[in-house]
Formats: structure tokens, C-alpha cells, sequence
């Protein structure tokens, strides 16, 4: 399952939405600074930000509409037909957040923190 890594949203896989990728260390450092800059996520330790994961995604509510090569409302109007998932311009930059005065986002318990929390 995918989640939102975003402080304060719980869009998970199931939600309509798309997630999208952070964008690689390596080709494109400056546009991934610019989306964690944006997302203003604090790390583990006090004053670092947050660097996401491999896996790390990012649901399209974070996104307006004119980030998109084509707006999400219309893929998922013909989606059932031709398979079409929302796809973000290059150099888009999400700007639609909820900043509150949280600034982490929990981490999910795995399975083995689960059964020794018993």
C-alpha cells in the first residue's frame, strides 16, 4: 500500500488519487530540493529536514491542476478506457499544503514493533 508522504495527509492507495515519485539525486537535485523545501518536513533530528525514501510518493492533491500534462479529473474520466494515469510536468513543484504546527509526519509501526509492543 502507498502513502501520502506529506505531513498531515492519510491519501493512501484506494483514495483516487495519483502518487508521484520524488525526483532522483542524481538527475534532477535542484527540482528535489525545491519539492522538499515546499513540503517543509522536518527530519529526525531537530532542524535537519527530511530526506524521503526510495519508495517516497507524494498524492496528487499536492499538486494544481496546471502541474499536470493532462488535469487528473480528465484521466480519471477516461481512465476505464484507455488506462491514462496523471502525469506531472517536468519541473513541477507541489505547493498545495496544510502547514500546521506539526511538522512530522508519524512513522508506521512495521509488524515486528506491533508483536514486541505486546
Amino acid at each position: 500500500m502507498v502513502y501520502c508522504s506529506a505531513v498531515n495527509c492519510h491519501n493512501g492507495s484506494g483514495s483516487g488519487r495519483s502518487f508521484h515519485a520524488f525526483p532522483n539525486v542524481k538527475d534532477k537535485k535542484e527540482l528535489r530540493e525545491k519539492w522538499l523545501v515546499a513540503m517543509r518536513r522536518q527530519g529526525d533530528r531537530p532542524g535537519s529536514v527530511w530526506q524521503p525514501s526510495t519508495w517516497a510518493k507524494l498524492c496528487s492533491d499536492h499538486f494544481l491542476p496546471e502541474d499536470f500534462v493532462m488535469p487528473p479529473d480528465f484521466c480519471a474520466s477516461i481512465n476505464y478506457k484507455l488506462n491514462v494515469k496523471p502525469q506531472l510536468k517536468d519541473g513541477a513543484v507541489p505547493s498545495r499544503f496544510t502547514h500546521s504546527g506539526i511538522q512530522e509526519k508519524k512513522q508506521r509501526r512495521g509488524a515486528l514493533e506491533k508483536r514486541r509492543r505486546r
